[in-house]
């Protein structure tokens, strides 16, 4: 069996094992004969090997959850990280840590060596671990508090598996022991701030919290004597809620930005119809606010004219979205 066969064989063993685990996986560009197989090439393609076969990837339909859906076994092995896989990943690449300074540098790595064994060798000479999701949040691709030379890959993201090849190198598996558990302080650097939005999708205020954000109200409706000013709580309420979801779509990875920015827009609508914010001093005093209502608007019309979301024909993606 010469070494393509080989290793075409050892693919297909790995992909069967991250299906059995229950992973999602994601169809990534291989090295060819002429470099990246995107229109780029080794080249000028900065994610050689390491970028989805699919523009929208992260679309259900786009996701492989059985053999039969891994239609090219040159395809390289992605893996969706966060709610899709039931796990996040943490990146260590050596080289970001040493760029960042000696100061980061050595804090990187006194984190690391905290740590168990990491799953994978990158072919960058990095480590990534697995950890099972926590109870109660969901990482994203936000590192949170962590330095520089560490990264997040949680819900909206993807990290290469081995036994894949990037333009960096080989992709090689140090232990194949389940997500572990992850370390309460690890997990409080990349915990978000406490979320200000009510956690039952209403919209209905507080009783008391009046819709004027200049005048609180008691459960009747009448306002309460001494009430108004800028401090009135519900004014403050919609102003942190405005944050947060700006928030969102400030750190949307690259490929999630059009359904994040609905939902936030969607959001903020909501806000202003349920009488806790004007949606237009919102727009007229947050540039990203009006950046997602006008997003809201092309997505509407896109899915009016899509009709349904089908598997996207391979494209290259734009640079930015070079995975772990």
């Amino acid at each position: 069996m010469n070494n393509n066969a080989q290793l075409n064989t050892d693919k297909m063993r790995h992909i069967a094992r991250y299906l059995s685990y229950g992973w999602a996986l994601v169809p990534l560009h291989h090295i060819g004969p002429n470099g990246c197989t995107c229109t780029r090439g080794t080249e000028v393609c900065p994610s050689a090997g390491k970028h989805p076969v699919y523009r929208e990837w992260h679309a259900p339909l786009n996701l492989i959850h059985d053999m039969a859906g891994w239609h090219d076994r040159h395809w390289n092995v992605g893996i969706a990280t966060g709610a899709p896989s039931g796990m996040w990943v943490l990146d260590y690449d050596p080289a970001a840590a040493e760029r960042a300074g000696s100061a980061i540098e050595t804090e990187v790595i006194s984190i690391v060596q905290r740590l168990g064994t990491p799953h994978v060798l990158t072919g960058g000479q990095g480590n990534h671990w697995r950890f099972a999701m926590p109870a109660d949040f969901e990482p994203t691709n936000r590192r949170g508090s962590l330095p520089a030379g560490l990264d997040v890959r949680g819900t909206g993201g993807q990290v290469v598996a081995p036994p894949s090849v990037s333009g960096k190198g080989a992709y090689v598996e140090l232990s194949d022991a389940a997500p572990y558990v992850a370390p309460g302080w690890l997990l409080d650097m990349i915990r978000p701030a406490q979320r200000l939005l009510p956690t039952t999708g209403s919209t209905a205020a507080p009783a008391g919290w009046s819709p004027d954000p200049y005048q609180s109200r008691d459960s009747s409706g009448v306002p309460r004597s001494g009430g108004g000013g800028p401090d009135d709580r519900g004014q403050r309420y919609a102003a942190g809620a405005v944050r947060a979801l700006l928030d969102q779509l400030a750190g949307a990875p690259e490929g999630t930005r059009n359904d994040t920015a609905f939902r936030v827009a969607a959001r903020l609508v909501e806000l202003g119809n349920a009488g806790w914010t004007d949606a237009d001093q919102i727009a007229a005093g947050v540039p990203q606010a009006t950046e997602a209502l006008e997003r809201l608007s092309r997505v509407f019309a896109r899915r009016r004219r899509r009709g349904k979301r089908r598997p996207s024909e391979p494209t290259t993606p734009p640079p930015s979205s070079e995975p772990s």
